[in-house]
């Protein structure tokens, strides 16, 4: 699983190797300082988005929702 990896691990992987890993089936918060990824549920990641989001320009946010959007 990918939150069991460092940040250093996982940045040694190659593609193939990356995608070995798995799909993500829950999102990954980073925590400042920490060295790897940790599980989170959904509401904490929508609530973290939507207070990251606040502090953008509505030009930044629109240009993030666009980028989504077309991906």
């Amino acid at each position: 699983m990918i939150f069991e990896h460092t940040i250093d691990d996982l940045a040694k992987l190659s593609g193939r190797e990356m995608e070995h890993l798995g799909r993500l089936g829950t999102p990954l918060f980073k925590a400042k300082g920490a060295d790897r990824f940790t599980p989170v549920d959904s509401a904490f990641a929508m609530a973290y988005a939507a207070k990251k989001a606040q502090r953008d320009s509505p030009a930044a946010q629109l240009f993030l929702f666009l980028r989504a959007f077309l991906q």
